[in-house]
């Protein structure tokens, strides 16, 4: 059992501990990215290939990120970390990692004792704006423990994208509604998380299975005559949590209490969705 209080620090400090990746993990890192369709859909074209990604990791510069920065950082927990008391960081920190299924023991023994460890993964876009590619679960216990961990940029000259519910990338006020369609070619993510809310999607407690692509509405043509249009929209993160957010999306509450992911069978969903199933 761990003493949350001996754990507990109450500034941050920089922890100086650090390690190369070993090929192993630079491997796990880059097919994180390559797996991921959220990710791909986040950071398009980013890597074309491992070697691409193990180059711009092994080059990556060590930053110590400020509390700004990492209230700010996307795909990672650790602005719902600092919100928190400090004495009630390291609960929500091993909370979590249990729920992500991480070694949260071995890391905090090793943050303990100062052994050197890989920094977390960071790219950051031409507007600055910084997501995690991995290492979300140290820079949790490292803050939880007053250690502010080193991480590693990757400059990228790109934007990151805005990936909605129906994988579009939009540019426009949030909260508007979707218009047009889908780009051919992007992944379709469903969740709060990837700027659309999904009522259904997020009340039931529903996991998304696949990740279809769309396909080409105009068959690759160029058409001349039918009006295209693509919707841009674009959420700053300001790295400040807003109140109310239940009642911004409050159509939820019309979804009520019922679990509806009991009302169906799982095996003819599977097979609506991705059309292998008798649609009689």
């Amino acid at each position: 059992m761990y003493n949350l209080k001996e754990l507990f620090y109450e500034s941050l400090k920089n922890y100086r501990h650090m390690r190369p990746y070993t090929q192993d993990e630079l491997n796990k890192e880059v097919d994180e990215y390559h797996d991921n369709p959220h990710t791909k859909a986040k950071l398009p074209g980013m890597w074309k290939d491992k070697d691409d990604g193990w180059a711009d990791i092994k080059g990556a510069p060590y930053e110590f990120p400020s509390e700004v920065e990492l209230n700010s950082l996307e795909n990672s927990d650790i602005s719902t970390i600092l919100d928190l008391p400090h004495e009630d960081r390291m609960e929500k920190a091993i909370e979590l990692s249990k729920k992500y299924g991480r070694d949260y023991k071995r890391i905090i023994k090793g943050l303990k004792s100062n052994q050197k460890i890989p920094a977390p993964i960071v790219v950051r876009d031409n507007t600055d704006r910084l997501y995690l590619l991995g290492g979300n679960t140290r820079l949790m216990l490292g803050v939880a423990m007053g250690k502010n961990l080193p991480i590693k940029i990757i400059d990228w000259k790109k934007k990151i994208q805005e990936v909605s519910a129906n994988g579009s990338n939009f540019s426009a006020d949030a909260g508007e509604p979707d218009t047009g369609f889908s780009p051919a070619g992007q992944t379709r993510v469903l969740g709060v998380d990837d700027s659309k809310p999904e009522p259904w999607y997020d009340k039931g407690g529903y996991s998304q299975l696949h990740f279809p692509k769309a396909d080409d509405p105009y068959g690759g043509k160029t058409d001349k005559k039918t009006l295209q249009i693509q919707v841009i929209k674009k959420i700053k993160n300001t790295g400040e949590k807003y109140e109310g957010f239940q009642d911004a999306v409050g159509s939820w509450d019309k979804y009520g209490d019922k679990d509806f992911s009991t009302d169906f069978d799982y095996d003819d969903l599977i097979d609506w969705y991705t059309g292998t199933g008798d649609t009689k």
